[in-house]
């Protein structure tokens, strides 16, 4: 599977679909539910952790919203059958997404 980058020379993009696969899994959410998780955000360059909520709503068989920041940031992922993430909006998408 390819990945295209939206936009180009974001270095953590590929940590961004590892890290929505995880609680993704986990909830195991049914159509309609949702659920709210506690994260870690690292902050650079002062390296101070700070409380990051997270807020994940399964909208259908495959799409997920992820809202944090109080809801000040919302996008609507695109999940696979293992719910590996294949579209994130605005940041990159998969090229091939066998379902």
């Amino acid at each position: 599977m390819n990945a295209k980058i939206d936009p180009p020379n974001q270095p953590h993009s590929w940590n961004e679909q590892v890290r929505k696969l995880l609680p993704i899994r986990r909830l195991n959410l049914a159509i309609g539910q949702q659920a709210e998780v506690s994260a870690a955000w690292l902050r650079f360059p002062s390296f101070e952790l700070e409380p990051l909520s997270q807020i994940y709503t399964r909208l259908d068989e495959f799409m997920y919203r992820y809202s944090s920041a109080g809801g000040t940031f919302i996008r609507d992922l695109t999940v696979n059958n293992v719910r590996f993430v294949t579209d994130y909006p605005g940041l990159w998408r998969a090229e091939f997404n066998p379902r």
